[in-house]
């Protein structure tokens, strides 16, 4: 009888933990809340809880107990109803996950027209618009210039200016250079400048930290977003606020434009 209660425990322990993970997962935010990863652990781990106490049923000898015997039949009825549940609960979470995936390739796709037609229409990093396209991983010229400004005669100045700035935008392309280090953040890697480079080291004892700041800038932005390629991507940009733009801004801002330009040829 104790191992009886036994089973009988387990079960309702099994119970409540499929309904527990059958909500987790039917959350709208399921989808970064839990991955295949955390289901398939959770799944094992039931299937073991499972099979546990099918173990402890087989072991039990009932002889010609028929309330005993009533009782492990009904057991095994609710364990075949976890097995399906648990079921349920896989085929929902690879459902949550398939619709993710081609949420996210249609946002990806998304992204890349309006990429592409906002650099057509040439709204890029010198324009006054607050949204546009950033090229991440270019240099901003602008401290490259004043500093030669300041250590070149006028007639100097521009050769100088475009010598320099074509070095380190070689430079950071350059797949063969990898001033970065990894550093534990909330137990996390992640990738920073390494500060001890030598040829950073150089660069801002000879030119400043506006030139510094502007090269480890390119630096960080081709790392992240084409650091296999090594070469400036094209990227939706909020400029007044100095972030990746998102797609509800930029098609704010391309709708704007439109009823700019309707209204432009209405009068």
């Amino acid at each position: 009888m104790r191992r009886m209660q036994r089973i009988m425990y387990e079960n309702q322990i099994l119970t409540r933990e499929l309904d527990t993970l059958r909500k987790e997962i039917e959350k709208p935010e399921a989808q970064s809340d839990l991955n295949s990863k955390q289901l398939m652990v959770l799944s094992e781990e039931k299937d073991y809880e499972l099979d546990s106490v099918r173990t402890l049923i087989r072991g039990m000898s009932i002889g010609d107990n028929v309330q005993l015997q009533t009782e492990v039949n009904q057991l095994h009825k609710e364990l075949d109803e976890k097995d399906y549940e648990l079921d349920s609960v896989r085929t929902l979470n690879q459902t949550l996950i398939d619709k993710e995936h081609q949420s996210n390739r249609d946002l990806q796709e998304a992204r890349k027209v309006l990429i592409e037609a906002l650099d057509d229409s040439g709204n890029k990093r010198h324009n006054r618009a607050n949204i546009g396209i950033k090229r991440m991983g270019e240099l901003n010229a602008k401290p490259f210039r004043d500093a030669c400004n300041q250590k070149f005669s006028p007639s100097e100045q521009e050769t100088k200016f475009a010598e320099l700035c074509s070095l380190w935008q070689k430079q950071i392309q350059n797949s063969e250079w990898y001033p970065f280090e990894n550093i534990a953040i909330n137990n996390n890697l992640h990738e920073v400048i390494n500060e001890d480079d030598e040829k950073l080291k150089e660069l801002k004892d000879e030119w400043g930290q506006e030139v510094y700041d502007a090269v480890t800038s390119a630096l960080l932005e081709i790392n992240k977003y084409n650091g296999s390629g090594r070469y400036p991507v094209p990227e939706l940009w909020n400029f007044r606020e100095e972030r990746q733009a998102s797609l509800k801004e930029v098609m704010q801002y391309v709708v704007q434009k439109w009823n700019a330009l309707k209204n432009k040829r209405r009068r």
